[in-house]
């Protein structure tokens, strides 16, 4: 009995720490910025073993749908559409969603690099609808954003501001000010094209205030690179 208990209490430690090590992994991989390395890369797909090994279908959804991610990150896009293929089956199986609803925008994002615009909206569309299920409004401004560049790549202007203008919606709801300002300066590119230089340089301006308090210094330069290129255009006329 001795023995046995001894064995039993070794046995439920090392599947401790193996569940502690894939927590730690999961929440390493889901919060990482976007500049992803192959050896992060690696390290997820190690964590898809372990998760499987333990049983942990969740986890193991999340990572499916981060290294669809980071392959899109890494520039790989084939293989971030293929992978992304293999898995979305067991991720529509799962009881939680939210490693589906990254998984297809992950997915949308590989296919509008490699201009495949159709099945970008066709992932993005189902990605949209779990985010307002689930009332995600950080997501719901992600995924209209990205609808909003595959109109515009697509020369459907008048859609991509309506997708854009769904997008700064949901920034609010979220309170995510860089998210209101990137939704701003998409809507400001639209009026620019449009011509209509008074509706871009309030856009512009709007979302240079934003990037500003946020010490954004990309968004400040894209800003002001728009905005300049917008009294070029205009003094032309």
């Amino acid at each position: 009995m001795l023995v046995s208990s001894h064995i039993e209490t070794e046995v439920q430690s090392d599947f401790s720490s193996e569940q502690k090590m894939l927590r730690d992994g999961v929440a390493v991989i889901r919060n990482h910025p976007s500049k992803f390395s192959d050896d992060l890369l690696d390290r997820a797909h190690e964590l898809v073993k372990l998760a499987q090994k333990l049983g942990d279908k969740i986890s193991a959804g999340y990572l499916h749908a981060n290294i669809i991610r980071m392959l899109c990150q890494l520039s790989r896009h084939r293989e971030s559409h293929e992978y992304g293929e293999t898995v979305l089956s067991e991720l529509r199986k799962l009881d939680d969603n939210q490693p589906l609803m990254a998984a297809l925008n992950a997915l949308s994002a590989a296919a509008n690099n490699y201009g495949d615009f159709a099945s970008s909206m066709e992932f993005a569309n189902g990605a949209l609808q779990i985010a307002r299920q689930l009332n995600r409004y950080d997501a719901i401004g992600h995924i209209t954003s990205n609808i909003g560049l595959d109109f515009t790549y697509m020369g459907e202007y008048d859609q991509a501001l309506e997708y854009f203008k769904q997008s700064l919606e949901a920034w609010e709801k979220a309170e995510d000010s860089e998210g209101k300002a990137h939704a701003l300066l998409n809507q400001g590119l639209v009026y620019s094209h449009f011509q209509d230089f008074n509706a871009a340089q309030s856009a512009f301006y709007e979302a240079l205030e934003l990037y500003q308090k946020a010490e954004d210094i990309s968004g400040i330069a894209a800003t002001y690179r728009n905005l300049s290129d917008c009294s070029m255009i205009e003094g032309k006329k």
